[in-house]
């Protein structure tokens, strides 16, 4: 699994054990010296303090049913450490069977060291969107990921990514897919011309005779 796979990993698992209410799978994603900054800047130290901070909200709120979700993930690798910034969308109900709400909406910003069973979070700290502050010029200025594989994922199929297939899946991405930006991909001034050219366009055959109706795109050359 190549590392940003498994720092994505990483940070699914981190919503799953939490809405498991998993307190040790959950502690074990991070690093045993790592730190945990809350929302009101509060602080826990090492994996007892990690544990005893997660016992303590499901001791507290035990009915509550609670659902995670993340995006907009970026990652800078730097050798054996690594920077994650993520959006992150809070919703809870107080029971199994009550209505679903929004509760919060929250920037993720982490710290990830390697070890030697993949990356583990060695600060983790989760700020209210409204008082983010941005990592996005440090981060961009880390070293790109490696080849384009990880645009392929995130990004919607184009003629420069993906002219054949995707990575991922293996899908041909088909012409209805890129719509125009196929066909301008596809025009002359786009591609170089060969050698061998190509007549192209269609016959219409009226009253004994046919005539020859050249296609708009005829100029193409093959």
């Amino acid at each position: 699994m190549r590392d940003e796979e498994h720092i994505r990993l990483t940070l699914a698992l981190y919503s799953r054990y939490n809405d498991y209410k998993d307190e040790e799978a959950w502690t074990l994603l991070y690093a045993p010296d790592a730190v945990v900054v809350a929302r009101a800047g509060q602080a826990w130290h090492g994996r007892n303090a990690i544990r005893a901070f997660m016992r303590d909200i499901n001791t507290r709120q035990g009915d509550r049913d609670t659902c995670h979700f993340s995006g907009n993930v970026v990652i800078a690798i730097a050798g054996d450490t690594a920077k994650l910034d993520a959006d992150m969308l809070f919703h809870e109900r107080a029971t199994v069977d009550g209505a679903w709400r929004n509760s919060q909406f929250n920037r993720y910003t982490a710290d990830l060291v390697r070890s030697h069973s993949g990356w583990l979070f060695s600060r983790w700290m989760i700020q209210p969107r409204a008082s983010v502050v941005s990592r996005s010029v440090e981060m961009a200025a880390a070293a790109p990921l490696p080849g384009i594989g990880e645009i392929n994922k995130t990004l919607p199929c184009t003629p420069i990514s993906c002219t054949t297939t995707t990575p991922r899946t293996g899908a041909s991405c088909s012409r209805r897919m890129l719509g125009s930006r196929w066909r301008a991909a596809r025009s002359p001034a786009a591609r170089p011309s060969r050698t061998r050219s190509r007549r192209c366009g269609r016959r219409i055959r009226s009253a004994g005779s046919s005539t020859f109706a050249p296609r708009p795109w005829c100029a193409r050359t093959r």
